[in-house]
C-alpha cells in the first residue's frame, strides 16, 4: 500500500515537474524528471541539488518544480530505506517552498493550488503547502536534540508524508 501511494505522489509530481519549470532551466528540470522516472536517484539527486546552489537566480516556476522535485525524492529515498536522503530532500522542499514565497508569495499560492489542481486531475491532489508544513514539523522534531521523539520522528518521516498526501486528497474531494 505504501509503496503503490509512493508510486502515485511520485508520478503526479514528475508530470507536474515538466510544466513547471521556465525555459532557461527547463533542461535541468528535465533532466531531473527523468531521471527520476529512470529511479536513477543518484542523478536527480545530483541535477536537483545543483540547482538548489542556485535558488535565487530560480523563477517562482523553477522553485515550484524544485519543491515538487524534492518532495518526489522524499518518497523515492524513504521508500529505499534511506533515511539520511529523505531527509535531506525534506529540508531542500521546504527550502524551495520557503524561497518561492519569500520572492513573490502571491505567484507562489497560485503556483501552489495550481499544482494541486494539475495533481488532482491525475489522481492525486498534492498540496505543496501541506507537504511543507508537515515536513518543517517532521524537521523541528528530527532536529530537537532533547526530543525524546527524535527517532521516533525519524522512522515516521514516510508515514508523516503519507498522511500528509492523504489529508490533501481529503481537501481536494471537498
Amino acid at each position: 500500500m505504501i509503496s503503490k501511494t509512493v508510486s502515485w505522489i511520485a508520478a503526479a509530481l514528475l508530470c507536474l515537474a515538466l510544466w513547471a519549470c521556465s525555459d532557461n532551466q527547463a533542461k535541468i528540470c528535465d533532466d531531473i524528471t527523468k531521471a527520476i522516472e529512470q529511479q536513477d536517484v543518484s542523478r536527480a539527486t545530483t541535477l536537483a541539488d545543483g540547482l538548489y546552489t542556485r535558488l535565487d537566480e530560480c523563477s517562482i516556476k523553477t522553485l515550484a518544480s524544485l519543491t515538487a522535485d524534492f518532495t518526489a525524492l522524499v518518497a523515492v529515498n524513504a521508500a529505499n530505506g534511506d533515511e539520511a536522503a529523505a531527509i535531506q530532500a525534506m529540508r531542500n522542499t521546504v527550502a524551495c517552498y520557503d524561497k518561492a514565497m519569500e520572492k513573490d508569495p502571491t505567484q507562489a499560492m497560485a503556483m501552489w493550488k495550481d499544482i494541486e489542481k494539475q495533481t488532482a486531475n491525475q489522481g492525486v491532489a498534492i498540496n505543496l503547502t501541506v507537504v511543507a508544513e508537515a515536513f518543517r514539523t517532521q524537521l523541528e522534531a528530527y532536529d530537537n536534540p532533547t526530543s525524546e521523539l527524535k527517532e521516533e520522528a525519524a522512522q515516521q518521516v514516510v508515514v508523516d508524508s503519507i498522511d500528509a498526501q492523504a489529508a490533501t486528497e481529503g481537501m481536494a474531494a471537498n
